[in-house]
């Protein structure tokens, strides 16, 4: 019943698009563009996209490790958070996050077996603001063989990232052919999908980079108070963001985020 609520929304409703390729790509693979940059997606769009996501994604890490098969009830860990403060493990003081404590966790996320990746669990207060993302990727990158799942901050930050990343792995074809990172995109509550987000999922797709989507409503201030609504947003959500990355390329993996 949920999912038919969400197909009606995407349907009827619709999503807001900020990006114009975004709003393109979605025009041509057979949405309704209502408005400036309202986008409406007919059910069997959104079907067409469901039906070419594979059961089970491969995400990769480096120097031999064998990849994770997210799919099929198997369960893995890692690291996740992004905390305004941190207690410092050698004085025992609440500070700020700093650049040293990402590469220091990398370090460690790297010798834990019982840690399968690494999603940066905080943003350090001593770089640019903007650069944020790309100083996640380079101290993972640097300090861990796991794979990496980060946000990156629109086009210019993907950009970088494979920049980087093609570095680690000898070439742009090594990395689409066993990628080590993947991209994290977060769909803006209520049905609205930010430019920077699709301006990712788009990139993404193009270099067949695993996506894993997400939506974060609030009950009863950017989505319905009741569970059943909130679910209902959600998962109109995150389809439309698999919508965009499968009329992209079909074949790029993508993951159902919670």
């Amino acid at each position: 019943s949920i999912h038919c609520a969400s197909l009606d929304t995407l349907e009827n409703v619709g999503i807001v698009v900020h990006d114009e390729q975004g709003r393109e790509y979605l025009r041509a693979a057979g949405a309704l563009i209502s408005g400036p940059d309202r986008v409406r997606l007919p059910a069997r769009l959104v079907k067409k996209a469901l039906d070419q996501c594979a059961p089970v994604v491969l995400l990769y890490g480096r120097e031999g490790r064998p990849p994770m098969r997210v799919g099929g009830g198997r369960v893995y860990f890692g690291t996740c958070g992004y905390p305004s403060a941190v207690i410092d493990w050698q004085s025992g003081e609440l500070r700020a996050p700093r650049l040293a404590d990402l590469e220091d966790t990398a370090r460690l996320t790297d010798m834990l077996d019982n840690i399968d990746f690494i999603m940066p669990p905080l943003s350090p207060d001593d770089v640019p603001v903007e650069f944020v993302d790309r100083y996640q990727w380079l101290a993972t990158l640097l300090y861990t063989r796991k794979h990496i799942l980060n946000q990156c901050y629109g086009a210019a930050g993907f950009r970088d990232l494979v920049a980087m990343a093609s570095e680690v792995a000898g070439g742009q074809e090594a990395l689409q052919r066993e990628p080590f990172v993947s991209l994290l995109v977060s769909v803006t509550s209520p049905l609205t999908l930010r430019a920077d987000a699709s301006e990712v999922i788009i990139g993404g797709a193009e270099h067949s980079l695993p996506l894993f989507i997400f939506a974060g409503p609030m009950a009863g201030a950017t989505a319905p108070s009741t569970l059943a609504g909130s679910l209902t947003l959600a998962n109109a959500e995150v389809l439309a963001a698999i919508v965009l990355a499968k009329a992209v390329n079909p074949n790029v993996p993508v993951i159902y985020g919670l």
